[in-house]
């Protein structure tokens, strides 16, 4: 029995480990060995050299699970000559490919011919035996340069139209021999070049190349959490059928392609959603974002809509369609946008490049991503480089047959295209307009070795901080600036709220640091940023966030930095965030901008992992007049009651020609007013009419309403701006109303009248004063918002009582009494207040 134990030990101790493989299962690779003459150089150590790297390939084989559904190979050797040992039609085994290896490797000899050792890798990738669904990667062997010594800048050029397709490049630099930036460029990132000086370091790092490969495979792939929605194009003209013989072949792999593209992603409304039009002579328009997002859906759609190629290439008429379906509310505001244009001919007629380009732009600028895929010799490509987002977002086919080799790229280009910065943070619910201000001087790059890591540090930051928020017109907006010795705008509040543009604009425009910390300039141009006409909301919560890691610069800055925060945060509500980077900040300093919203992060290194920290400053940041209105309304204790009548003036004389500009502001007031009066129905209730030549009642007290139910029947959209103001009719709609069931003894009773104070006639004028008068006596409280200068301000005035009368100049002034209104209320009862304001 112990025997047995012993054996089993044994054979699994013989075995690799294949737990590793687990997270990455598929994959294509091809082995590009180097066996030059420069490896045989040390005739005393040649053959230790060369056995030494065959040994490096047999582990390096074994850690892999081999199989058809697994791991494949490819491989060749090269000196002046391109030798293929395995393609990947050879039987997947790992024993077959030791096999091959023992009988087809040969003796390392002559130059160091790297061109054409790529190019034939190249035709094994394009060959029989690759699979459509498994990544292809490249692992480069080699001791030395590259010869003749002029085949760099075509290496490189094959390799990154490669790339583009989606392949991934790992290389391995023995010996100090190498060109070191070559072999750095060719690999797809930093992290997949690896450089040692013998070649016995080959067997410490085969254990290595399982986790890199593993590496390369997941980024491949989309993440969980990814969303995006995709815009595909697809050229149905009649250039696509004119080889009569491959006609039917040729419609069927643009089918196949899209489909299996469909296929990759994970669907539905919460992640990826798709619309795609098919465009000859003119677009049409076959999925929507509107269209149920799921695949069996897509392909339904697909199947009965997709008609036969004919006709010409009307290309800007398809980036036109699609431009207006991205436009519509079924596009989601917080997923990237990408279009994918799929074409083997030229734009006809030929003007339409100028209009195309026209509106790509404009489309580029809002955050959307373009990726091309020309097909054939026939294509415009110059027209569609200019048109993908970057160079390695333009892909070329020689035919259409290639398409099912670039389906596993192309989605990986849309994976990194839609790649959001994901945290852990809470949910924030607020609508606020929020300041950037980044330190980029000079002191960022001080340590030449770390700046662009620091650089790069605060650029992700600034980004991943973006991207967790709801970005819209109706939720988040941003601005932000950069500051050294000059101050420059990255994006206003008046960009398109779109976390897609707004990274953009700080890929394109943030430049490098440089210069002194001129932060009483950063906070003048901020301040100039958040004026009304440039985009900043009133009902929207302003704060500003400094990004820093030293000093005004010149000092005597300090003094007038910290007159202009305060004016910032007592005249003009703004709140205030700072996060001070490296030991040399000066903390004192920077609490007497942001007092507890200040954060000390010692390193660039730590402000991603500190996001946390500042999303959640920013989620409960709130106004000092919010905490200055808490702390004042002392009367107003908890377990009060209140009823309250708020009675809306839409007539014509009010709201104007710019009527929903107009209205919009008086139905923000009264939101406001039921936020910070409590909403809840054992505490406060209320009841809303609007009135012009008729009275409309929104809202009873017998309606248990809620927050939510109450916005719900106030965003209702009804005729306004009738010419007549039955004042009076509105008057009596809210006695009637508090005469009924939902009117409770023991809250006490307030009328709000919002009005400018125009009547029908002089007559109504008396009933109304009358009728106030009554109400008054009755033990009502009544106030009147008189708006603008009318003639009748002196009546109103003086039917309610020169203290309950608020006057404002004009609608634009009315979110500012808010305060007052409230203020007025609590004076008078004792009433409950939550918290704080909410926006």
């Amino acid at each position: 029995m112990i025997l047995k134990i012993i054996v089993i030990f044994l054979i699994l101790w013989t075995f690799p480990d294949t737990k590793a493989n687990e997270s990455c299962k598929t994959a294509d690779i091809g082995l590009i060995i180097d066996s030059s003459g420069s490896i045989v150089g040390d005739y005393l150590n040649n053959p230790v050299h060369w056995s030494q790297i065959k040994s490096f390939i047999k582990k390096l084989m074994r850690s892999f699970n081999i199989g058809e559904g697994n791991f494949k190979f490819a491989a060749n050797q090269f000196g002046t000559r391109v030798r293929n040992l395995i393609t990947f039609k050879d039987t997947p085994t790992l024993a077959n490919y030791e096999d091959i290896l023992k009988y087809r490797l040969k003796w390392p000899t002559g130059t160091t011919n790297m061109l054409d050792a790529i190019r034939s890798m190249k035709k094994l990738f394009e060959g029989q035996g690759t699979r459509t669904k498994a990544p292809d990667i490249y692992i480069l062997i080699t001791d030395g340069k590259p010869y003749p010594t002029n085949q760099n800048p075509i290496i490189l050029n094959i390799v990154k139209d490669l790339k583009s397709k989606g392949a991934s490049f790992i290389t391995i630099g023995v010996t100090k021999n190498i060109d070191r930036s070559l072999l750095t460029n060719i690999a797809s990132n930093k992290d997949l070049f690896i450089n040692i000086s013998k070649f016995s370091e080959l067997q410490r790092i085969s254990k290595s190349m399982l986790g890199l490969v593993c590496k390369t495979v997941k980024r491949v792939s989309c993440e969980s959490g990814d969303r995006g929605d995709i815009g595909l194009m697809l050229d149905s003209s009649g250039s696509i059928v004119q080889d009569y013989f491959n006609v039917s072949k040729h419609w069927f792999e643009v089918q196949t392609f899209v489909r299996q593209l469909l296929g990759s992603f994970k669907i539905g409304q919460k992640h990826f959603k798709f619309a795609i039009n098919q465009f000859n002579d003119n677009a049409k328009n076959l999925i929507t974002l509107k269209d149920q997002p799921s695949y069996a859906n897509y392909d339904r759609i697909l199947k009965s809509r997709l008609e036969w190629p004919n006709g010409m290439t009307n290309m800007l008429d398809a980036v036109v369609k699609l431009k207006e379906v991205f436009s519509d509310s079924s596009n989601r505001p917080n997923a990237p946008d990408v279009f994918v244009l799929i074409t083997d001919g030229k734009p006809y007629p030929k003007w339409q490049n100028a209009k195309i380009m026209k509106i790509v732009k404009e489309l580029k600028e809002k955050g959307v991503t373009f990726i091309t895929v020309g097909v054939t010799k026939n294509i415009n490509e110059t027209l569609l480089r200019k048109i993908a987002s970057r160079d390695d977002l333009y892909v070329k086919i020689n035919q259409f047959s290639d398409f099912k080799r670039i389906s596993g790229g192309l989605f990986g280009s849309i994976c990194n295209s839609v790649k959001k910065f994901r945290t852990a943070a809470p949910v924030c619910h607020k609508m606020a307009d929020i300041g950037l201000m980044i330190d980029s001087s000079g002191s960022i790059k001080e340590d030449t070795k770390q700046n662009l890591n620091n650089w790069n540090s605060i650029k992700d930051f600034v980004k991943k901080l973006i991207s967790n928020f709801k970005i819209s017109n109706y939720d988040f907006k941003f601005a932000a600036e950069k500051f050294g010795n000059e101050i420059k705008t990255i994006f206003s509040l008046n960009d398109t709220p779109n976390v897609n543009n707004y990274i953009h604009k700080i890929n394109t425009r943030i430049g490098q640091p440089n210069g002194k910390t001129n932060l009483l300039g950063a906070i003048k141009t901020m301040e100039e940023m958040f004026e009304n006409n440039k985009g900043n909301r009133k009902n929207a919560l302003d704060i500003f966030i400094l990004i820093t890691d030293g000093y005004p610069n010149p000092a005597w800055q300090a003094k007038y930095v910290l007159d202009a925060v305060n004016n910032l945060k007592n005249r003009k509500n703004v709140t205030l965030i700072s996060i001070g980077m490296t030991k040399r900040i000066n903390e004192t300093f920077m609490r007497q901008i942001s007092g507890d919203n200040f954060i000390h992060i010692p390193k660039f290194s730590q402000l991603v992992p500190n996001l946390n920290k500042v999303y959640r400053k920013i989620c409960d940041a709130r106004p000092l007049a919010a905490v200055q209105l808490e702390q004042n309304i002392k009367a107003c204790s908890k377990g009060n009651k209140l009823d309250v009548g708020i009675m809306m003036d839409t007539s014509a004389s009010l709201i104007g020609d710019t009527y929903m500009s107009n209205w919009y502001k008086i139905q923000q007031f009264t939101k406001e007013v039921l936020v910070t009066l409590s909403l809840r129905s054992s505490e406060t209730k209320f009841a809303i009419n609007r009135f012009s030549t008729v009275v409309e009642r929104l809202i009873g007290l017998e309606d248990n309403g809620n927050f939510a139910s109450y916005l719900k029947i106030l965003n209702r959209r009804t005729k306004l701006g009738r010419r007549g103001t039955n004042l009076l009719a509105a008057i009596e709609d809210m006695e009637n109303t508090f005469k009924g069931r939902g009117n409770r003894r023991n809250a006490p009773d307030v009328f709000l009248l919002i009005t400018d104070g125009c009547f029908n006639s002089e007559s109504e004028m008396y009933k109304v004063k009358k009728k106030i008068s009554k109400l008054i006596s009755s033990g009502i409280q009544f106030y009147v918002i008189g708006i603008s200068n009318e003639p009748y301000e002196g009546f109103l005035k003086s039917s309610v009582g020169s203290e309950n009368f608020i006057h404002v100049w004009s609608l634009s002034k009315l979110d500012q009494k808010i305060e007052m209104v409230v203020n007025k209320v609590c004076q008078h009862y004792r009433r409950p207040i939550i918290r704080q304001i909410m926006y």
